[in-house]
């Protein structure tokens, strides 16, 4: 019997050394400290650091090898984001090699987005190099909190784009969400573009904690003599009693009218075409009211001239111009054209816009952007209240109609199955 047990050691002993062999051993790295803002952090202390939400995290690690190692990478993350796979919570070292005994320090920066979930989380800590050696992680618990106050401006939608012509109207409306931990109540929103010394504002009652609100839509009149170019529409909010403020800055092109842009001075040239415009946004009842923009042209020139007022056809409204759309105005004189829009009774409601072009000849003068902001009719609702209450009648008078049928039949039924009595001659 001792004489079998030989060979089965040996082959114990051969695959123990081929195992042996093949075992990948830790980097011999080893962590002296890692800190966040200056705070030391610590794997074996229970207590978590807090830091919130929205803000940059600055994490720095000092360490050293006891051997010579090439192609090291550090890298710092958080795991469990809802869009690590768009947005991911880490940040790492390019390739770098390390001598033995000596002691290294990175620095390393991850960014908190603000809609990160209020959670507990683990900062890890991860060498790794090429090939030969398994990863050296060290894990750090860390508490993600909510700031008490916190607003962000979600978006802004402008009517009738990011793009307006001088004298038209631009709408702004603001989305806002509440990313901190207390509700805010009487949250001013106001829209401006300072170059051209215009402004908007509105006021929302209540925006609930990890809710969305949005402003009504804030008017803003260009201004005729404005210059083309790119400025800067910037929403302003102030919330918390007023004590907090934040700004957001937006692009805005405007397209500005020919006339004023060869004057320095920004008038009115004393010849040729002079256009003025009531209003560019009116406010109209679906199937009710009408909206009115009224548009005046002077011919300052000294020989008559033949314009033509071109509106595109909407289908959400009746849109004509009147007293005619070709005048003929004579020098020094002005005529006025008048463009009533109609919303139909189910027009969609809010701002809707249509477009008007003036051209003399082939030769356009200006383009228009023309708002309505359609109101819902009453009308409309009585007309439905109507034909609900014709419907009930006419539903009532048939289930009276069917219960008189089916009581006829039933009592028709009965004289049938009746013995009839007998005659004797």
């Amino acid at each position: 019997m001792r004489t079998h047990r030989w060979p089965v050691i040996a082959l114990l002993f051969a695959l123990g050394l081929i195992f042996a062999s093949t075992a990948v051993s830790a980097l011999p790295i080893n962590v002296d400290f890692v800190e966040i803002d200056d705070v030391r952090l610590s794997t074996t202390n229970p207590n978590r650091l807090s830091i919130e939400r929205d803000q940059v995290v600055d994490v720095e690690v000092k360490f050293s090898s006891t051997t010579n190692l090439d192609d090291v990478e550090l890298e710092a993350f958080f795991s469990g984001y809802e869009y690590n796979d768009v947005e991911p919570l880490s940040d790492q070292t390019q390739v770098f090699d390390m001598d033995a005994g000596v002691d290294y320090v990175k620095r390393l920066t991850i960014t908190l987005p603000n809609d990160v979930d209020e959670d507990d989380y683990r900062l890890r800590i991860m060498f790794t190099d090429r090939f030969d050696a398994t990863p050296v992680i060290a894990n750090f618990p860390i508490k993600v909190d909510v700031p008490r106050h916190r607003l962000d401006v979600e978006d802004v939608i402008l009517t009738p784009g990011n793009t307006v012509q001088a004298g038209s109207a631009l709408l702004a409306t603001v989305r806002l969400e509440n990313n901190g931990e207390k509700d805010q109540e009487d949250v001013r929103v106001t829209v401006s573009i300072p170059a051209l010394s215009i402004s908007g504002s509105d006021y929302l009652d209540e925006i609930e904690v990890e809710n969305e609100e949005e402003t009504e839509e804030m008017f803003l009149r260009v201004p005729q003599n404005a210059k083309s170019g790119r400025y800067e529409l910037v929403v302003e909010v102030l919330y918390d009693e007023g004590h907090r403020r934040i700004t957001k800055s937006y692009p805005v092109n405007v397209q500005g009218d020919p006339r004023y842009e060869s004057d320095e001075t920004g008038s009115a040239p004393k010849a040729g075409t002079v256009i003025s415009l009531g209003s560019t946004l009116e406010s109209a009842v679906a199937g009710e009211t009408s909206a009115v923009y009224p548009i005046t042209v002077v011919n300052h020139g000294k020989n008559s001239r033949t314009y033509t007022l071109r509106v595109d056809d909407a289908d959400w409204a009746d849109v004509r111009v009147t007293p005619t759309s070709t005048m003929i105005i004579e020098g020094g004189e002005s005529k006025l054209f008048t463009i009533t829009v109609a919303p139909q009774a189910d027009a969609p409601t809010g701002a809707q816009v249509i477009s008007a072009t003036l051209v003399e000849g082939e030769k356009t003068l200006k383009e228009l952007q023309l708002t309505t902001n359609v109101k819902p009719g009453a009308n409309g609702l009585a007309t439905l209240k109507r034909v609900l209450q014709v419907a009930l009648v006419v539903l009532l008078v048939l289930l009276v109609i069917i219960a008189l049928v089916l009581a006829f039949r039933r009592a028709g039924g009965n004289n049938e199955q009746a013995p009839q009595p007998e005659t004797y001659y």
